[in-house]
């Protein structure tokens, strides 16, 4: 049975925390997990392995560190690190293995810029065999956009693989970037991932919300991993406090709302597990989805488009003056502005490629590499030039919403863009100009 085909049969039981496994168990050992992979593989097969005799169905790669801006991954090295992780992971007897990965630890727009974390994730993806695993599973992504460009990556170069990201969230449910549940259901399901999820960020019982946003906005099957707790700080070391029977007695709020799997992250032990495969056995899985809706929306949240809604859009001028097409941060700053004294309630912002000089569309594509856009309202694309539209689906945040005559295009050219990005493509008659 394929990864996929047990996510629509039963519950799937996830494995639980690495990095704190490795600490209880190697006490004098202070670098990434990742490096013991190669330099002591037992230790990490002895834990994959216990994770798998509590009950996990599906194992995670020891990789959670293996990327080239990590102190001492080299190119090198995370080819030596990759196919052993996996070699690794496989040796517990798993049902299933994925291959895990995070963020790069670089600010999208700041430390990186969006192809550059691109090529940073290629990288890695590059160096997999996709034949050895069920999946990749990117996780503790803290912003929606780093999301993005790993999922674009990975659907690149190893297309037939399963794809689940799972965010993590504060307290007030907001990603470090700002965007709520709903915004990262809508922008994921958009990609084409297979799954999507919360883990980190906290306990069982403030995932709640989240998954229900989640539940609400998307037919993706839902993977949450809390924490056990929230770590205290206790003679220099990160402790958990949530005891197995207590950490599954708060997931049975969360296995209620019909998730498709679940497991442990920070602090979680094969204890935990164990005692979470109890829970899970006793579920009957319900595959009954919400119905698929329209939906579009910024980086920061998601909005419906009910049938035969029409929706206002605001025309814009895409800015010329060489004072903003020369700095990244400038057009964000401009087009806010912009928009925060020309649109108002639930109107959108409507962009026409179509009439913009070619010159101008260049430099916007420069500047959105450099720091990609952040709009406060929704965005209306008319573009009749795949190319050009490729360029700002790529790099605008949130969800857009695309009008394009496909008679007047390569047809073939936008099937794949809408194949490939998170964008809701509409007739020219649900849109009325301002």
């Amino acid at each position: 049975m394929t990864f996929l085909t047990a996510l629509k049969e039963k519950v799937l039981c996830l494995d639980g925390a690495m990095g704190s496994q490795v600490q209880n168990r190697l006490k004098s050992y202070s670098g990434p997990p990742d490096f013991l992979n190669l330099t002591n593989p037992e230790t990490i097969v002895a834990i994959h392995r216990e994770y798998v005799e509590a009950g996990a169905d599906v194992v995670l790669t020891n990789t959670f560190n293996t990327n080239p801006f990590k102190k001492g991954m080299t190119d090198e090295k995370i080819r030596e690190i990759i196919p052993k992780a996996i070699e690794n992971a496989r040796a517990s007897g798993a049902s299933y293995v994925l291959y895990d990965m995070t963020t790069l630890g670089k600010l999208l727009g700041v430390d990186l810029s969006f192809e550059e974390a691109y090529r940073g994730y290629l990288n890695i993806l590059e160096k997999l065999d996709p034949t050895q695993i069920d999946g990749l599973f990117i996780e503790t992504m803290a912003d929606l956009n780093e999301a993005k460009v790993a999922v674009l990556a990975a659907k690149a170069t190893h297309p037939e693989l399963p794809i689940v990201v799972s965010m993590t969230y504060d307290s007030q449910h907001k990603t470090l970037t700002g965007s709520d549940p709903t915004a990262c259901a809508m922008v994921l399901e958009g990609l084409g991932v297979q799954g999507i999820g919360v883990n980190c960020s906290t306990g069982p019982e403030n995932m709640v919300s989240i998954v229900k946003d989640y539940r609400s906005s998307t037919s993706l099957p839902i993977f949450v991993k809390p924490n056990a707790g929230m770590p205290k700080l206790v003679d220099g070391e990160n402790l958990y406090d949530v005891t197995p029977q207590a950490f599954a007695e708060e997931m049975k709020s969360l296995l209620d709302l019909n998730i498709a799997a679940v497991g442990g992250c920070c602090g979680t032990t094969p204890a935990h597990i164990r005692m979470l495969m109890e829970l899970v056995k006793k579920v009957s899985p319900n595959r009954e989805m919400p119905e698929k809706v329209d939906t579009y929306g910024t980086h920061f949240t998601s909005s419906v488009l009910e049938d035969q809604e029409k929706l206002t859009a605001v025309t814009v001028e895409l800015p010329t003056s060489e004072r903003v097409l020369s700095t990244p941060g400038n057009f964000q700053r401009t087009m806010n502005k912009t928009i925060r004294k020309t649109i108002s309630g639930e109107e959108v912002v409507y962009f026409d490629l179509d009439g913009t000089e070619q010159s101008v569309l260049e430099k916007l594509t420069t500047v959105f590499n450099e720091q990609p856009p952040i709009l406060k309202k929704a965005v209306v694309l008319q573009c009749k030039e795949p190319e050009i539209l490729e360029s700002f689906l790529r790099y605008l945040s949130g969800k857009p919403i695309v009008l394009t005559n496909q008679e007047d295009g390569d047809t073939k050219e936008l099937q794949r863009l809408q194949s490939r990005y998170a964008a809701l493509w509409l007739g020219e008659n649900r849109i009325l100009l301002k």
